[in-house]
Formats: structure tokens, C-alpha cells, sequence
């Protein structure tokens, strides 16, 4: 299990997934602050809406890596 790392800081207080489709993320699924989404086959992964930005909760290796 990886340890929560950012995907991206902004300034938006509210959950955004137009934030992740644009960074080439395609979402499954929303509710709240968390979405399940992915950016290969077979490769989903949970990030939670954190401190304005999303981070990755499982799956996968750490975003950036």
C-alpha cells in the first residue's frame, strides 16, 4: 500500500473530477470526495479529495512514478 501522495494542488475547495479527466484520468466513479479512476487498463485506482487537490488512497504505484 502506497502512502497518500498529491496529484495535483489547487485551489479548489470543492471535489473537481474535470481536474482529473484533465490530466488524462478517466473516472468511474464519484460519490463525495472520493473517485475511482484510471489512467491504463486493468489499473484502477481510489484517490480522495484532500486539502484541495486529489491524492491516491490504494492502488497501483505512486502518481508521478
Amino acid at each position: 500500500m502506497n502512502s497518500l501522495s498529491p496529484l495535483t494542488p489547487s485551489s479548489v475547495e470543492q471535489p473537481n473530477p474535470e481536474m482529473l479527466r484533465n490530466q488524462g484520468w478517466y473516472v468511474k466513479s464519484c460519490h463525495g470526495r472520493y473517485c475511482v479512476a484510471w489512467q491504463s487498463p486493468n489499473h484502477e485506482v481510489l484517490l480522495v479529495w484532500r486539502d484541495s487537490g486529489w491524492f491516491r488512497v490504494h492502488g497501483g504505484s505512486p502518481v508521478g512514478s
